[in-house]
């Protein structure tokens, strides 16, 4: 199937919604970005640095932590439930600030499940490409990183709990759905 039906478009969905349940609950805790935003900011006139970080950034770090890391810790005997957590702490690590490792951790994870039920970068590589379009793409719309900031910490959690649920329900659906067919 093409990267924008069935499967592809399922992993996608599912972490998208899993980054956007895990960005409006840890909102609330102000981490840190070390002023990336603003540097996101200042890059988003510019279509290579775009093109980088919505295509090129996407395609090297899942040739590098999934394709590579992940793969190279379970050819080496480590449990493969062990070397997805390793490599998406290292994943989490290599994002820098604060405000990306915890998000970035988990997309990793996610990743590296669909990777290690997949077997390949099949369902990683678009579902990590439509995740930071969908994050660069947002920079485009005024205000849409403000329509949270005066909610609770109960609404918070409210909001976004029931968001990373729905996307690891489509995440599970994907591998689920890949056991049946072995």
């Amino acid at each position: 199937t093409g990267w924008l039906t069935g499967k592809p478009l399922l992993a996608g969905a599912g972490v998208l919604a899993l980054a956007f349940g895990v960005n409006i609950m840890l909102e609330p805790l102000n981490l840190n970005d070390l002023g990336l935003e603003a540097t996101f900011e200042a890059m988003r006139s510019d279509v290579l640095c775009i093109l980088m970080l919505c295509v090129v950034g996407p395609w090297l770090e899942e040739l590098i932590f999934r394709d590579g890391i992940l793969r190279h810790l379970t050819q080496n005997g480590i449990k493969p439930v062990w070397a997805v957590v390793v490599s998406a702490l290292l994943f989490g690590l290599v994002h820098g600030d604060p405000a990306q490792m915890v998000p970035a951790s988990l997309l990793g994870l996610v990743l590296g499940l669909l990777y290690v039920h997949t077997g390949d970068l099949s369902l990683c590589l678009p579902a990590h490409i439509i995740n930071n379009s969908v994050a660069i793409g947002l920079m485009y719309i005024p205000g849409s990183d403000e329509w949270t900031k005066d909610l609770s910490v109960p609404e918070h959690i409210a909001l976004g709990l029931p968001l990373l649920l729905v996307g690891a329900l489509l995440i599970y659906i994907i591998i689920a759905r890949k056991k049946k067919s072995l």
